[in-house]
């Protein structure tokens, strides 16, 4: 396990907030069971989540360690696309999830358990189910995703991704002919008031600003081909935003649209939200230099751009 003790030098914020922001590979839920556990202190005492320590209060927070979170290496096939000391960059294949869930999920089956197979000695990261993920991407989601071997690593990524200094591209292939053919999309996104598990546009409170900016890279048969970058990153951020102008992506079976998903599942063979990450560009957390990671469309996607194309 991990033990910290420091003192807050700032008032006015709730317990689980601020210990998000210190603590950015753990989930808020994960950290209010840890206080439900009494497993965080303020001076000396168990609090509630929604606590708002005063300044130069003392916090103690202990963090089980990994194995006891009961997450096991797994032989996953890992996609490098780059690797050294301290980054390992991965073209994540679709229909697996980043890292196991707080609740006990996927404790087997994720990244994170490849990681732990292919990479054991390399990770001085432990305590969490969470360990180096730097950001996320959807089960169904391919592409780019970028993982710290350390704690220095770690938090200078994770200052880039709260900064929205990285630039991050996707490919997404969405119903309809969408027009203008270059546009930016500002709403907020937050929980869905009707069910939690999903993200909806929230205006006032509960959203949270979002950004999405796109252009269209090829018109096909009902259907138009985008590089969409993101300056924000919220949880199915660019999956909301495209349903709510009425284009959501294709095969993706929580916002998208059952009929135009029946069509292009039995005419053009896609099995799952046309979503690849692209491409990301950020500072290097040791040496500093700019650096530009691109994964190539994953195979199952370009099949199907390849027989939208003959159609054409």
């Amino acid at each position: 396990m991990r033990q910290y003790s420091f003192c807050t030098l700032t008032t006015g914020e709730r317990l689980d907030k601020l210990l998000v922001h210190l603590f950015p590979t753990l989930s808020r839920s994960f950290i209010q069971e840890l206080i439900a556990q009494e497993k965080v202190l303020v001076n000396k005492k168990a609090v509630l989540a929604h606590t708002i320590p005063r300044k130069k209060d003392l916090i103690e927070i202990v963090i089980p360690s990994l194995q006891k979170t009961g997450i096991v290496p797994a032989d996953i096939p890992l996609d490098i696309l780059y690797e050294d000391k301290d980054l390992i960059i991965l073209n994540k294949q679709a229909g697996i999830v980043v890292h196991p869930s707080d609740n006990g999920g996927h404790v087997s089956d994720s990244i994170v358990n490849a990681l732990l197979y292919h990479r054991p000695s390399d990770f001085s990261l432990k305590g969490t189910n969470r360990p180096g993920i730097v950001h996320r991407l959807d089960k169904d989601t391919s592409g780019v995703l970028l993982i710290a071997k350390h704690e220095q690593a770690m938090r200078y990524m994770t200052e880039q991704w709260q900064n929205r200094t990285v630039f991050k591209e996707y490919k997404a292939l969405v119903t309809g002919r969408i027009t203008p053919q270059t546009g930016i999309i500002e709403a907020p996104v937050g929980r869905s008031l009707q069910n939690r598990k999903e993200m909806a546009i929230r205006i006032g409170k509960g959203g949270r600003y979002a950004q999405t900016d796109y252009q269209v890279e090829q018109y096909y048969h009902q259907s138009s081909l985008l590089s969409v970058h993101i300056p924000t990153g919220r949880t199915h951020q660019i999956r909301v935003h495209f349903k709510s102008i009425g284009h959501p992506v294709l095969l993706d079976q929580t916002y998208g649209n059952a009929k135009w998903n029946d069509i292009f599942r039995t005419k053009y063979g896609l099995q799952r939200q046309f979503l690849h990450a692209y491409k990301l560009r950020f500072i290097h957390p040791m040496h500093k230099k700019q650096m530009e990671v691109i994964a190539p469309l994953a195979f199952d996607l370009q099949v199907v751009l390849q027989k939208l194309s003959e159609e054409d």
